[in-house]
């Protein structure tokens, strides 16, 4: 499962689960948002943007 990050907004959806064997054992979802440095949601910088889009594309 993955995350979505969209340019213009404060939050990404990120879903995620844990396997047994072959089988999901168990599985969860959420919400983040970025603040900015007074505290209210802001743009997700482009460097933490690029880094998270690295991992969810190459889970290790």
């Amino acid at each position: 499962m993955g995350g979505v990050l969209d340019q213009d907004h404060p939050a990404g959806a990120y879903g995620w689960r844990i396997l047994e064997a072959e089988h999901v054992a168990v599985s969860g979802a959420h919400t983040v948002v970025h603040l900015d440095d007074s505290g209210k949601p802001g743009r997700v910088p482009d460097v933490l943007r690029a880094v998270l889009h690295d991992l969810m594309d190459d889970p290790a």
